[in-house]
């Protein structure tokens, strides 16, 4: 009888894990959204960031 009860106690556990990933999953939800509203914009910031290290490259061979 008292493993049925520690069972029970876990699984108020399980369920606070199961909401962080619903948690998780609404901001990676939220993060695509804006990836598909801003496409461009995030395609620019990583021609800036590779630019940024090409420089840095050419600095260091300098």
């Amino acid at each position: 009888m008292e493993s049925l009860s520690q069972k029970r106690g876990t699984s108020g556990a399980s369920i606070e894990e199961i909401g962080s990933v619903q948690m998780l999953v609404e901001v990676v939800q939220r993060l695509t959204k804006l990836a598909q509203r801003h496409p461009l914009s995030l395609w620019l910031d990583h021609r800036h960031r590779q630019r940024l290290l090409r420089e840095k490259l050419r600095r260091r061979l300098m």
